[in-house]
């Protein structure tokens, strides 16, 4: 039997007025054959901590196999930040609380678990203007190069006042766990 990778989401509430809400997702990704998890410190500085490319290497990892990654950041005081990059040098940036993880998935098939494109053509970045891919001149989707993980409170992330003082932000490095699946 093939490996299987079993991903379940769980979010559960009772409002003041005793009212309960239970949302439950529950996704298999078949063909699963190769894991990696740790743990990273995370410098307020930003350190590239995932490469994809056509090969693997030390903290690479071969683009069209990837079929699932997830962040959580472990602190229960700091945020972090995630940078993703495209072939393309189009950039988006996210914000991971508080104990809390961002996933992003590849490309894949359930009935043909080794089809699929892994986390190639899955992602563009438009600064200001509506995603509109009949638009003449859309490129198109471009392969997931790297993501650059910073800890909050890195210059970067925080305007200055008139003083040159940061307004908000810690500046400590916070831990984060990485687990990426792979066929």
């Amino acid at each position: 039997m093939a490996p299987k990778l079993k991903v379940e989401i769980r979010e559960t509430i009772t409002l003041q007025n005793n009212n309960k809400y239970d949302a439950y997702n529950r996704y298999t990704l078949k063909g699963i054959n190769h894991i990696d998890k740790r743990i990273v410190r995370v410098p307020t500085t930003g350190t590239e901590i995932i490469a994809l490319s056509g090969s693997v290497g030390a903290g690479a990892f071969n683009e069209e196999n990837v079929r699932y990654m997830r962040f959580t950041n472990l602190s229960t005081f700091n945020p972090i930040m995630l940078e993703f990059k495209n072939e393309d040098g189009d950039t988006f940036v996210t914000k991971i609380g508080q104990g809390l993880s961002f996933i992003y998935s590849g490309d894949h098939n359930q009935d043909f678990p080794n089809s699929g494109s892994g986390v190639i053509n899955t992602f563009d970045a438009n600064e200001s203007t509506p995603l509109d891919i009949n638009a003449t001149g859309y490129a198109g989707l471009g392969d997931l190069v790297n993501i650059v993980a910073k800890a909050s409170g890195s210059a970067a992330e925080y305007a200055q006042d008139v003083d040159n003082y940061y307004l908000t932000g810690s500046v400590y490095n916070v831990d984060m766990e990485i687990f990426i699946a792979a066929i």
